[in-house]
């Protein structure tokens, strides 16, 4: 039996009545779990309750190792962090589905970091404990996620009428002969954006449009440097969440 701290992160269909939770664990990276929808009985112990699975539930669970499918069963599971706002807020609760399947599909080979992990569960401790101003929450989390992932944007080069090349994840003078590049305004607000905390947020004040334009951005930065990563079908929701 494995027992680890672990991060729900996404559902899959698999039948009528199951579905894939892919959870990004402590001991073991990411695991995907083979659950009944309405919960999972087996033959030697505990009951596993559907609303464990729900996206960025901190969980301590207990399986054995992976199928010949790849596929995991868990006989056990817990709630290790329960989160007081995050599943009843709906603007936290739909931050939460966005940043849930992205991070299901970021994630899918990534090997046990225990930074990584601490990094998830302690920003989202934030998130639910936030009163206000998490608006730009999202756009924070995933600049900084990109630290640990190791495609940190490198604003040590921006100069006034520099451009940001989305694909070496750096300032140049030069325009780029690829489309995958901001400029003006857009590339400014680069390093201003790197330099924030959660608790600083409020410092850089964002239309709904512009942090409409900022999340499609950064989701296509993620793309060019994780292949795998295809079109994210929460950002619709999400904009539609947080249109002013």
């Amino acid at each position: 039996m494995i027992c680890s701290r672990g991060i729900v992160l996404n559902a899959i269909r698999h039948s009528d009545d199951k579905v894939i939770i892919n959870v990004y664990t402590l001991e073991a990276g990411m695991v995907s779990f083979l659950v009944r929808r309405s919960g999972h009985r087996n033959n030697s112990s505990g009951h596993v309750q559907a609303v464990l699975w729900q996206p960025l539930t901190v969980v301590d669970v207990v399986w054995r190792e992976r199928r010949r499918d790849g596929l995991s069963v868990a006989y056990d599971a817990t709630i290790a962090h329960p989160w007081l706002d995050l599943p009843f807020n709906p603007h936290k609760a739909t931050i939460a589905m966005f940043l849930g399947e992205l991070l299901g599909h970021v994630l899918r080979h990534e090997q046990s970091n225990p930074v990584l992990l601490n990094f998830i569960e302690r920003s989202l401790s934030w998130l639910d404990a936030a009163p206000s101003g998490f608006a730009n929450f999202h756009i924070v989390f995933l600049l900084g996620l990109s630290r640990h992932l190791g495609f940190e944007p490198n604003v040590a080069g921006w100069r006034e009428g520099s451009f940001f090349d989305l694909r070496a994840a750096e300032f140049v003078e030069q325009r780029p002969s690829h489309s995958d590049y901001l400029e003006g305004g857009e590339a400014s607000l680069v390093p201003r954006l790197m330099h924030l905390g959660y608790g600083q947020m409020r410092r850089v004040a964002l239309s709904g449009n512009a942090r409409k334009r900022i999340l499609e951005v950064i989701v296509t930065f993620y793309r060019l440097h994780i292949a795998e990563v295809p079109e994210i079908r929460s950002l619709s929701i999400l904009h539609d969440v947080y249109r002013s």
